[in-house]
């Protein structure tokens, strides 16, 4: 029972930061970052002009944060909370699950299971 709440905890967290767009903002970070270090050396713009657009980048990073830190908050919570109220009905512990998911096996078989799920998909099409 322990294995099986440790991947519902695994499982329920990638899902729910696909579902909260988690990763899709992580990618943008990585855009708008591109953007910034492009608008820093773009010659053509004065440094008023820099300026005002490195205030508008920091503004859109800081909502990128925010909505990166409550979606993975949220995302580890979620799942945490249910085996919490399950534990709470004296179905499982949730103590001896998440000592199973600090075991190396866990870590492991997790690690490998992910890749391929990560990649299968991409072989595919």
């Amino acid at each position: 029972m322990n294995w099986v709440g440790g991947a519902f905890i695994v499982f329920a967290f990638f899902g729910l930061l696909k579902a909260f767009r988690v990763i899709e903002v992580s990618k943008d970070v990585i855009t708008l970052s591109s953007t910034v270090m492009s608008t820093m050396t773009d010659n053509s713009m004065s440094d008023l002009e820099k300026e005002k657009a490195m205030q508008s980048f920091s503004i859109r990073f800081f909502k990128y944060f925010i909505s990166i830190l409550i979606g993975s908050a949220l995302a580890i919570a979620i799942p945490v909370l249910v085996l919490w109220g399950l534990q709470q009905l004296g179905l499982l512990s949730l103590d001896d699950i998440i000592a199973t998911t600090l075991t190396w096996e866990f870590i492991t078989i997790s690690c490998l299971l992910g890749l391929a799920l990560l990649t299968i998909p991409r072989l595919r099409g």
